[in-house]
């Protein structure tokens, strides 16, 4: 039995080798159409960073949110894009940066026992810095300055046109 153990196990690894194609299987203009697709030609758009992020999940439900805001005024969320004046995202984020939120650690609430309490990611870009806060619901360490940008973003997506 022994005997016939090792063919077959090498049969099964050559085998499997031949699954794979080699370099000259592969049409060439595939290659260059792969490769063209991964290099960014002259011209061609980037799309720039969202100025901010937010993101709400958990709750009840256990349901995620995210919304992006863009210094172009483009609104993009779960719930589908919108566009806004660019001004006022600017505006949401001058409010931001006015109420210190460079200025605030990176992580607030720790464990609590809220069992359908939120977390809240707050991402920003601006003045060429970046910042990521997280806070949940209920957490009692979290600053005034915190509660009063969770607010301002709150407020400022109530505000945006529903489709």
């Amino acid at each position: 039995m022994k005997r016939f153990l090792i063919p077959i196990m090498i049969s099964i690894l050559l085998g499997a080798c031949a699954l794979i194609p080699s370099a000259s299987q592969i049409p060439s203009t595939k290659v260059i159409e792969v490769i063209s697709t991964a290099v960014s030609k002259e011209g061609t758009h980037v799309p720039e960073a969202a100025a901010v992020t937010f993101t709400r999940s958990g709750g009840l439900a256990g349901k995620t949110e995210q919304w992006s805001f863009y210094l172009d005024g483009r609104v993009e969320s779960n719930q589908g894009s919108t566009q806004l004046v660019p001004g006022d995202v600017s505006q949401l984020v001058t409010a931001l940066t006015s109420v210190g939120i460079f200025n605030l650690k990176e992580s607030y609430g720790g464990l609590t026992n809220c069992n359908d309490c939120f977390t809240y990611t707050i991402s920003i870009s601006a003045d060429n810095k970046t910042k990521t806060i997280t806070t949940i619901d209920g957490a009692t360490d979290t600053p005034v300055e915190l509660q009063t940008i969770l607010k301002l973003i709150n407020d400022f997506i109530n505000k945006i046109p529903t489709q």
